[in-house]
């Protein structure tokens, strides 16, 4: 199990070419899943479409009490707490979805934040009320963690990791790749 006292703030993010996570491109640890990237890529040299991230961690809740989490996504977007899905919003659009009010007790609880981008803008935001008369605002940054004892960084792709990144479209290839050791070829 995971310890507080190996905690660092942020939230390890995985980024992938494809819109389902298929080949990754690199780890790195994010403030929180708060971006707003437009019509660019969500990395240099990364595509405008076709990507995916994960984000995994901790979220420290505060007090005990009943919180309404949103996500709001272009495109499509999944939250789980403690492993359990509580928001599902997994297709093409730009919108936001809230759950229901969930009973969390004061401590750390895993979260992990799934999010896909196929074409035009391209923005995630996770945000949480505690009140059902107070619109949701963004998780303070200060509340997320991962834990440091077990973060591996994923460099960004060189050649010839990364062969090309081309524009999505359903009928054809988005994006290709050597494996690191040069012995398989991926596309997607």
């Amino acid at each position: 199990t995971a310890s507080p006292a190996t905690f660092k703030p942020g939230l390890v993010g995985t980024y992938f070419f494809g819109t389902n996570f298929e080949v990754p491109a690199f780890t790195q640890v994010d403030p929180a899943p708060q971006f707003g990237w437009g019509e660019g890529p969500a990395w240099k040299g990364g595509p405008p479409n076709a990507f995916s991230v994960r984000w995994t961690g901790y979220l420290h809740v505060p007090k005990n009490g009943k919180y309404s989490f949103r996500l709001a996504s272009d495109d499509g977007a999944r939250l789980f707490l403690d492993d359990v899905q509580v928001i599902s919003n997994w297709k093409v659009n730009a919108e936001r979805m809230r759950s229901s009010f969930l009973s969390m007790e004061e401590g750390y609880h895993r979260v992990e934040v799934e999010y896909f981008e196929e074409t035009y803008q391209a923005s995630i935001a996770l945000e949480w009320t505690d009140s059902a008369e107070a619109e949701p605002l963004p998780v303070p940054l200060r509340l997320f963690h991962h834990d440091a004892s077990i973060f591996k960084a994923l460099a960004y792709p060189r050649f010839p990791e990364v062969v090309a990144s081309l524009p999505a479209h359903s009928n054809y290839v988005t994006a290709a790749a050597f494996s690191p050791d040069g012995k398989s070829f991926a596309t997607v």
